[in-house]
């Protein structure tokens, strides 16, 4: 009888359930199907993995030629509390390859009741290529600074304005 009611809370009791604890990267990459938060300035490689659920809380820059590498499926959300917001350095580099099955996802994370500019959104001033990505409710989806970005099969919906920087033909494909 017990295990039966401990079955119907857990069932009954999952739509108030919010994960509150998280753990903080000193080295990213390195929690495998955690709950990740990624803050501050990061020399070193970084990869997001898809079994984490990674945030983006403040202001996260990748800096001083190291690697952002997004694998396939995986969803990056942007802090509403804190506007999240990613920014790729001059002389950094952020590669993602996503399937059309499995897009890497930029999000809020606002999951139950998402709105416009919940999140920065993220700022490309150094070499890019992102594959088959979604970026929504963001306050400006992506801003491209650096004309060695391509993007490709993006996704931008939702956002308060989709794309900033420069001109739109010389990245998008």
């Amino acid at each position: 009888m017990k295990y039966f009611v401990m079955f119907w809370v857990l069932l009954c009791g999952c739509d108030e359930f919010q994960m509150t604890a998280y753990e903080m990267i000193d080295k990213p990459g390195q929690a495998n199907g955690k709950y990740r938060v990624l803050q501050g300035d990061y020399f070193e490689d970084v990869r997001i993995l898809n079994t984490d659920a990674t945030r983006l809380r403040g202001t996260v820059r990748i800096l001083n030629g190291a690697y952002l590498r997004i694998d396939s499926g995986s969803v990056i959300y942007g802090e509403w509390e804190t506007k999240g917001k990613l920014i790729i350095g001059h002389d950094s580099f952020c590669i993602g390859s996503g399937t059309m099955e499995n897009p890497i996802r930029f999000t809020t994370d606002q999951v139950k009741n998402p709105h416009v500019g919940d999140w920065e959104g993220i700022v490309l001033n150094g070499l890019t290529r992102l594959e088959n990505v979604v970026i929504e409710y963001a306050k400006v989806g992506v801003t491209v600074n650096h004309k060695s970005v391509r993007i490709h099969n993006g996704f931008f919906r939702r956002n308060g304005k989709e794309c900033g920087g420069i001109k739109e033909t010389v990245w998008r494909r």
